[in-house]
């Protein structure tokens, strides 16, 4: 473990720390077009993250507030007098169209982009039809593994393993949010904080489409999957059409 730090870089490239917010302790600044973070301990991990970004110098900050590009020895500025803030306060998110409120222009957008990392796909979307034409012929044990809800447009959305070998839209999703197969966000924030911005109660599901929407179905709206809970769905439908 290292001293205190400090890191600066163009201000335009700003928006690649919106991965390091919610590291407790770092503070953000800029000033005549230069970003600059600090903080009090320069971790291995945390080393590693700020290597890993595409821009920027990593200073060691002296205990007179002198700096040295990190691992020198001699001293080539001064840490500037600034008005340092939470970094996890001055780069707010901004979420796809959707039907949540509070979107705000100058906010860092949230957006999807490929992934590096296979996931195998845990959710389903499909049409109610080509689900229950599956469903009521399938085993009622491999049935009973299945969670499903039918959206107004007549889609179905089903949750669970091992999914139906129905085609469909397949999605991997974790903590409520659902993101296509090998896709994943950019900036890469933490799972959690996306999930508090898009206010999801317990069982809710939000489904991140590739056209950049947002869709959440509420977790009461699930049913066990089941040839009685498909056949009832079915009716329901027949009686709003």
């Amino acid at each position: 473990m290292n001293g205190a730090w400090a890191m600066r870089m163009p201000t335009r490239e700003g928006t690649v720390w919106s991965r390091l917010r919610l590291t407790p302790g770092i503070e953000f600044a800029d000033e005549d077009g230069v970003s600059w973070l600090r903080g009090p301990e320069l971790t291995d991990d945390l080393k590693r993250r700020l290597f890993a970004l595409p821009v920027g110098d990593l200073f060691d900050v002296l205990p007179d507030g002198q700096l040295r590009f990190h691992g020198r020895r001699v001293p080539v500025a001064r840490l500037p007098e600034l008005r340092w803030r939470p970094l996890r306060d001055t780069l707010p998110l901004e979420l796809p169209p959707s039907t949540f409120p509070g979107r705000v222009s100058d906010r860092v957008p949230l957006t999807l982009v490929r992934s590096t990392v296979e996931q195998p796909a845990n959710l389903l979307v499909l049409p109610f039809s080509e689900f229950a034409a599956w469903g009521l012929l399938a085993p009622e044990i491999r049935l009973g593994r299945l969670r499903f809800a039918v959206c107004a447009d007549g889609r179905c959305m089903v949750s669970g393993e091992p999914l139906p070998p129905v085609l469909g839209e397949w999605y991997v999703a974790h903590d409520g949010l659902a993101l296509p197969v090998g896709w994943t966000w950019s900036p890469a924030i933490d799972r959690q904080l996306v999930g508090q911005m898009l206010r999801l109660s317990p069982g809710d599901v939000c489904l991140w489409t590739t056209a950049g929407r947002l869709e959440r179905v509420p977790g009461d709206q699930f049913v066990s999957g089941s040839r009685s809970s498909l056949r009832a769905t079915a009716r329901a439908g027949e009686g709003r059409g």
